[in-house]
């Protein structure tokens, strides 16, 4: 059986309302708060009322006692639990500052390009020659532009032509005809 009740700093136990016991039975509330029914058939019940109990022991000693009981708790750590899972991923961060530009590509000379766009356009023709110098003007030119795009042909290596282009158009005639 429990019983409630409050208790004073000077350890002094009140609003407990008194415990009639009958049928024979006898009742002892230890000092350490235990309550306890002796007796053949013994029956409890509370009477309204006010008791006051000594326990005997003072506050002071009790929260002492309380305190040297939390002081003498272990806090040696256990064994590392196990690693949890992976978190989802974060998202993308944003996009770094662009770097400076590259030094510019070296430059190649106008005839070399010129020179290599006719060995391919001559290549081109190998099993059966141009009709014409127009078709293979047509091919040189789509040679050349080709490797225009893909070059950094040096500025000063036209030799008097407004470009590298115009330069090669002046070749076609005297390519086309010691080739064909």
């Amino acid at each position: 059986m429990w019983l409630k009740w409050k208790m004073g700093l000077d350890g002094v136990l009140y609003d407990l309302d008194p415990l009639i016991v009958s049928n024979g039975g006898t009742s002892t509330l230890a000092s350490d708060g235990w309550l306890t029914l002796t007796g053949p058939y013994p029956t409890a019940y509370l009477d309204p009322g006010s008791v006051k109990i000594q326990t005997g022991r003072s506050m002071d000693y009790m929260l002492g006692n309380l305190q040297t009981q939390i002081d003498d708790i272990e806090l040696t750590p256990g064994p590392q639990g196990p690693q949890g899972k992976a978190g989802a991923a974060g998202t993308q961060g944003d996009q770094g500052k662009l770097g400076p530009a590259g030094d510019p590509a070296p430059c190649v000379q106008c005839q070399d390009v010129i020179d290599a766009s006719f060995d391919m356009a001559c290549q081109m023709f190998v099993l059966q020659s141009p009709p014409s110098v127009a078709q293979f003007q047509a091919v040189v030119d789509a040679a050349v532009a080709i490797a225009i795009v893909n070059a950094n042909v040096c500025p000063d290596s036209y030799s008097g032509f407004t470009g590298c282009a115009e330069m090669l158009t002046d070749q076609v005639q005297a390519v086309y005809d010691d080739k064909f």
